[in-house]
């Protein structure tokens, strides 16, 4: 079995300005493609949502979050023997950097996508599996 663990979707609510200068290449056509292209079984889905550093406040972030993630659980949906999803990650220091962070476990961020609750790579493995 080919596994690609590691694929960023972005949410195309977050595609352009602010939150990107450029086009965005993180997306679900260009995932199928690499996914095609590549001969893959499965494709492991996530979004790092490096956009949330220009959120300026708590549901701001919240939002952000349960947005990708239910974009991810969409493209999941729709493409059930490509793709696998984790969750929306984060990068602590991006969710260090706002005070009173709600982002302490992207997974309680994210409780209607049926996504797994674990972001470790090892993990993946066998989600991807099944």
């Amino acid at each position: 079995m080919r596994i690609d663990w590691h694929v960023h979707i972005n949410d195309p609510k977050y595609a352009g300005p602010p939150w990107w200068q450029h086009p965005v290449p993180m997306s679900l056509e260009n995932a199928l493609e690499a996914h095609r292209l590549a001969g893959l079984d499965r494709t492991v889905i996530s979004n790092a949502v490096h956009y949330i550093r220009f959120c300026e406040t708590r549901k701001e972030v919240t939002t952000a979050l349960e947005s990708s993630n239910r974009y991810l659980a969409k493209c999941r949906d729709q493409h059930p023997d490509k793709f696998v999803v984790i969750k929306t990650w984060r990068q602590p220091s991006l969710s260090a950097s706002l005070p009173g962070s709600p982002v302490r476990r992207v997974d309680r961020a994210s409780p209607h996508t049926k996504a797994p609750a674990s972001s470790w790579a090892t993990d993946a493995f066998s989600i991807a599996r099944r």
